[in-house]
Order: C-alpha cells, then structure tokens, then sequence
C-alpha cells in the first residue's frame, strides 16, 4: 500500500532497476487493494486522493488482473493480485495481514519473495521474519522534489553538545 500511495504509479517503475534483476513478477495481495479502497475515504484528502489515483492506474490494467492473467507494464514488469484464498481469516493489523500473504506466497511459489516498501516499520517486520526487502528508490517518491530541497536536520556541533 505504501509503495501505491506514496511513489508513481506501477505502471511507471522500472521494477527490474528496483529489485535487481532481470525479471520482475508483481503481485498485490488483495489486501492491498482493500486498504486502498478504505483509504479513499480518509479523512485526510490528500490520502484520499492519492489512494484514488492508485486504485484508477490498477484499473488501467482491470482487464488481466483476474485469477490466472497478469498485466504487462512498458518495462516487462507483469502484475497480477492474489486473491485470498476461500475462508480466510485476515489479522487485525494491515501490515500483519500483508506479510502473513506474501509468507503464504512464498510457499506456494516454493522461492523467495521480496516485499517492497518505502516504510521503515514493514522493512524492519519482513526482515524479522526472514522475508527479503527493498527499499522504494527515492526518485520514484510523488514529492521527491520537495524531500530534496527540504534542509537537512543540522548536527549539533560536537563542541556544544554536554558530555554525559
């Protein structure tokens, strides 16, 4: 969901620059697609914007994000959704939800997974559980140019800073 709401659209990313290899497979658990759904209706109308600008670049592709079809993007990349499986029970917490999908994944792929993210807390929970991550490049943040020209927070000069 991060990687949705706050970087370009999928269809945008050189995801093989991203993860780092030749051939990317995109999948978004449902889940994903609910929270956005969800999040068009924050209260915040900047999130609710930009949930509905990502739920509007996946419907570009509506057509071959059904069970058993992929989308094709510019750069090779396909995306797909994995569907919850029938009876399926979700957790409580979003990020829980989603990492508990790509373990499941993961399994039946029978190969490693990577969750990618801009989000420092989901980076630290795949990684304690053993999942690979990368991080979101910066270049592809929606306000990269505002982070960039935002001043960096100054050290202290080591002279002024009490000892302890």
């Amino acid at each position: 969901t991060n990687v949705l709401m706050h970087y370009h659209r999928p269809d945008r990313v050189l995801w093989a620059e991203v993860i780092g290899c030749a051939s990317v497979r995109l999948v978004l658990p449902i889940c994903v697609l609910d929270e956005l759904d969800n999040k068009k209706y924050a209260d915040s109308d900047r999130m609710s914007r930009r949930a509905d600008m990502a739920v509007r670049a996946l419907r570009e592709h509506r057509a071959y994000l059904v069970p058993g079809s992929a989308a094709t993007f510019a750069d090779g990349t396909t995306c797909e959704v994995f569907l919850d499986e029938a009876g399926h029970v979700r957790k409580a917490n979003p990020d829980e939800e989603l990492l508990s999908r790509v373990l499941t994944l993961q399994r039946a792929l029978g190969r490693r997974v990577t969750v990618v993210t801009g989000d420092l807390c989901m980076q630290l929970r795949a990684g304690a559980i053993g999942l690979a991550e990368a991080v979101m490049p910066e270049k592809y943040a929606k306000d990269a140019q505002r982070r960039k020209n935002a001043p960096e927070d100054e050290e202290p000069d080591a002279s002024q800073v009490p000892a302890s």
